[in-house]
This record gives C-alpha cells, sequence and structure tokens, in this order.
C-alpha cells in the first residue's frame, strides 16, 4: 500500500521515474503466501499470515477501511510509559491527510468530535470524562479500498512509473566505498531475475517483511549496513485486542445513532473511544481505544452485501454474491436500511446484527521483543522470519486499568440507559484470561523505528537509514509507538512525506 502511495507522488514530478517491484501478482497465490511464514516460537502471533497479502494493492485487499491520525500525544514523549517521541512534528503529517483522503474519495471534514451533538442519544452534548475521549474515524467505500483500484491509471498505467509483478527482491548489490546501495535483485516464482539500479530506495513492504529486508541487508553487508545501530529488529509490537463486553440496546434507535456508520456521499464515519492521555499519564500506561465490531449473519442481507463488498474490494468476481442477495432477500429489513439512510444518513442496524465492544491495547515497546532471520529458509532461498514476541504484565496492568476506564465512562455518560453494555469482570482472573487468549490486531509495528540516535533507531526523521543514506523504510515498523488508532492514515501520510522529500532531492540536481 504504501509503496504504490510513494510512487503516486513520485511519479508525478516531472523528470523522475520510479519502479515498483511487487512481490506477488494480480491475484492472489497460494504458493506465493508461504514467503509469509513465520518461525513463532511462543505461537501467539496470528497477524503473520491473517494480515499480509502478496498481490497488487497488497494489504489494502484486506483492510477494513479505518482511517484516524494519531494524535500529538501519541507523537510525543511518553516517558512514563517507556516510548520514545518522534522526532516529527504532528504538523508535518496532517500536512499530508487531506491527500490521503482525495486518494480513497473521503471528504475533508475533521475527525474531531464536531458532530457529537447530533448522534448523541436524545441529541444531548457529548460529557465531558477525563478517562476516555472520543473522535470519528473515516472509511472508504469497499471500491475506494484497494489502493492499486485507486491508482489504476495514475501509477499502473501511468507513464513515469513502471510496475513489476511477481518480483520477490533477494539480495541486493552494495556500493561499499559510497556506504549505499546500488541494486535490488528480485526473483519471480517461474526462476526469472530482475535486477534494478536506483539512485533512491524506498522498501515498503510491511512491519514484518520490511524488517526481514533490512535485515537481509545487514547480513549481505556483513553486518556494515547497520552497524553500531542496537535497534534492528527489536522493540516489535502490536496492539493487543480481546472481546471486552456485549451491547444489549435498550432503545434501539439511540443505539443506531451512537453506533452505526454516518454516511456522506462515497465517505462513512463512527465514533471512535480512546483512553485520554490525562488518564494515561495518571497510570503510567500506553493507550487504549474501543472498536465496536458488528456481527452480521451470512444468510442476510446485511451479510450478503458485505460479502459482495469485500469481493469488490479483493476484485473477486462478484456472480456469487447476486444470488445470495436473492436468498437473503428481506424486504422489510431493506425498507428499513433505505429509510435509515436517506432520514438519517446512517447504516441501519438491525436486531440481528450483534455488537461487541473489543478493546485494543498499545504495547509499550520491549528490546526483547524481536524480529530475526530464521535458518529456515522460503521457497527462493531467502531466510524466513523467526518472531520472537508475546504480551507482557505491563500489557496485563494496561488493559486492566484501561477497562476500568472505559466502564466508568459508559456508566457515567448516562449510555447505560440506551445501551448497556454486559462487561467481562476487571478483577485479577480477568487480567490472567487477557494474558492467555489477548491477539495481535494486524498492527505490527516497530522494530526498525525512528529517532535521532543512530545506535538507538533505525532510520531518521526523513525516514532515511542512518547507515545506507539512500534507503528509506516506508512502513508501521519506523513507529516508536503504535498510538490510539490503526495505523493506515500514518503510513500512507509517511508514504507521502518521504517521497516529496526524495523528490526535493531530485529535483535541484
Amino acid at each position: 500500500m504504501a509503496g504504490l502511495a510513494a510512487a503516486h507522488r513520485l511519479g508525478a514530478v516531472p523528470g523522475i521515474r520510479a519502479c515498483v517491484l511487487e512481490s506477488g501478482g494480480l491475484t492472489r497465490d497460494e504458493q506465493l503466501e508461504t514467503l509469509n511464514d513465520v518461525e513463532d516460537p511462543k505461537g501467539r502471533y496470528a497477524g503473520s499470515r491473517a494480515s499480509r497479502v502478496r498481490l497488487i494493492g497488497g494489504a489494502s485487499t484486506l483492510w477494513g477501511g479505518r482511517l484516524l491520525p494519531l494524535t500529538a500525544h501519541d507523537l510525543g514523549a511518553r516517558d512514563y510509559a517507556s516510548i520514545e517521541p518522534w522526532p516529527i512534528d504532528p504538523e508535518e503529517l496532517d500536512a499530508h491527510t487531506s491527500s490521503v483522503e482525495t486518494l480513497f474519495d473521503l471528504d475533508h471534514r475533521p475527525f474531531e468530535r464536531t458532530d457529537l451533538a447530533r448522534v448523541w442519544p436524545k441529541f444531548g452534548l457529548y460529557p465531558q470524562h477525563a478517562g476516555v475521549d472520543c473522535r470519528f474515524a473515516k472509511f472508504p467505500t469497499f471500491r475506494n479500498r484497494n489502493i492499486a483500484t485507486a491508482l489504476r491509471r495514475s501509477v499502473l498505467r501511468g507513464a513515469r512509473v513502471t510496475v513489476y509483478l511477481n518480483a520477490t527482491v533477494h539480495d541486493f548489490g552494495l556500493d561499499a566505498e559510497a556506504g549505499q546501495l546500488r541494486e535490488v535483485v528480485a526473483r519471480a516464482p517461474s526462476g526469472a531475475s530482475l535486477r534494478v539500479a536506483a539512485r533512491y530506495f524506498i522498501f515498503a513492504a510491511g512491519t514484518i517483511e520490511t524488517t526481514r529486508l533490512a535485515l537481509l541487508l545487514d547480513r549481505v553487508s556483513q553486518q556494515r549496513a547497520f552497524a553500531g545501530c542496537r535497534a534492528l529488529g527489536r522493540y516489535f509490537n502490536d496492539h493487543l485486542k480481546i472481546a471486552v463486553g456485549r451491547v444489549h440496546p435498550v432503545d434501539a434507535c439511540a443505539t443506531n445513532r451512537l453506533l452505526g456508520y454516518h454516511v456522506a456521499g462515497a465517505t462513512r464515519r463512527n465514533l471512535h473511544f480512546e483512553l485520554s492521555a490525562q488518564a494515561q499519564r495518571q497510570h503510567a500506561i500506553p493507550s487504549a481505544y474501543i472498536d465496536f465490531r458488528l456481527a452480521m449473519p451470512d444468510r442476510s442481507v446485511y451479510g450478503a452485501l458485505r460479502d459482495l463488498g469485500r469481493r469488490v474490494q479483493g476484485k473477486a468476481q462478484p456472480h456469487r454474491n447476486r444470488q445470495l442477495l436473492r436468498e437473503a432477500l428481506d424486504v422489510e429489513t431493506l425498507y428499513r436500511l433505505l429509510f435509515w439512510r436517506l432520514r438519517h444518513r446512517q447504516l441501519y442496524l438491525s436486531d440481528e446484527i450483534s455488537i461487541t465492544a473489543e478493546m485494543r491495547i498499545e504495547q509499550a515497546p520491549s528490546a526483547a521483543h524481536r524480529v530475526t532471520l530464521s535458518d529456515r529458509l522460503d521457497a527462493f532461498g531467502t531466510p524466513l522470519v523467526r518472531l520472537d514476541w508475546s504480551p507482557t504484565e505491563a500489557d496485563r496492568r494496561t488493559f486492566l486499568t484501561a477497562l476500568r476506564h472505559f466502564k466508568a465512562f459508559w456508566s457515567q455518560s448516562g449510555l447505560t440507559e440506551v445501551s448497556p453494555i454486559a462487561w467481562e469482570p476487571d478483577d485479577e482472573a480477568s487480567g490472567d484470561r487477557f494474558l492467555s487468549t489477548a491477539q495481535d490486531a494486524s498492527h505490527p509495528a516497530g522494530s526498525t523505528r525512528m529517532g535521532l540516535d543512530p545506535t538507538r533507531s533505525v532510520v531518521d526523521s526523513a525516514l532515511r537509514c542512518h547507515g545506507v543514506p539512500n534507503l528509506f523504510l516506508v512502513s508501521a515498523s519506523v513507529f516508536p509507538g503504535a498510538g490510539s488508532a490503526n495505523p493506515t492514515l500514518t503510513i500512507l501520510q509517511l508514504a507521502y512525506r518521504c517521497a516529496g522529500r526524495i523528490a526535493g532531492e531530485i529535483r535541484p540536481a
């Protein structure tokens, strides 16, 4: 996703030619997916296969669509939680938000709680609460979520951007004297090989693969590329997710207004509840947020529409879904869907949809959580990734503290009167359950983090590798901390910013 966005930005600059190497093809190939295998000794990380895919468009073919920026607090120093500050001002990222919104055909309305008076139950004012803040996330339509679809003309068919499919990078050519990357070598499943030489290189292959490529480069250079760096492959982290309650609506209309998606043109929005900066400082913990998950029956109008949307996003043929729509035809539900869309500009949530409160917590980065190269090899003879990661006692404490805050917020805000939640307990036994059953949210980050000190970070504020000045890394692997939202918007902001920096260096020459 980030690689296509960067190519889009570079390809728009006269005089610059960009080349994209995509490991996959136009459709998913299960044989290629084995390249995403990892050695996971603790068996806790599901995201290595669940959210990684090798085809044009990458993770955007699977992505749920949520776009929400990290807060200024997320980017600042959080010494109380051992999270390093980002060497980037929030305004530098905000400058690229409108470009990302335009890419996905979204409106440019703010993410802050500007419309809460309209959606809050009984049209009351949003209650101020010290422990929890609220913002709006944005979602593009299913069709617009696949970045390969959005950039089909400007990148895939553009004159200034060349895209090679089925090209998996597995080796590098180095200029030892200049300390720079000279070329990359890619291989196709057929055995064909491709060498690409360039002035600048961007690794934008997702956190795990980007880290693997950096580690491979370090091995090829005999550990000279990242000499003295103690951060490469370390500080791997992810949001941890676990169901914490079930919503049992008392007032169906108010629950719809509160938790249903709000629709304006091609933009959907919904409320995002996050632990406040004040609460994080008070308890010396990282961030956390609540995501309300809608479970839609497969054999229903909702299930058929969802399945159709996913197929459009993944570019699969939708003929089967028309049959499902005929099977699931429910005139009354269709009428309510249409009425609620026209009257309230929202998705109508019927009684057959179950709503689960799922909490996601930010992990405090730990040097013990590592991405390294395994002794096992993939089909191309390249070392697989070994991932040493699991939830910790610090995560347990964050979970219990955040859960108590969210429960207090729901009660004190009067929401239990219209949308009560049957919460999970917040006792020590619940903390134990969290440690044993919490799953990663497929938001891997941190293993090539950015910073100003070359011994404690891999890239600088421009995402340029400290030890390889013509190599840039663009993925959540550069995040010093995961923050209070999913990483997609921030990754794309960084991609546009990085491409703009490179274009600025090339054009004067």
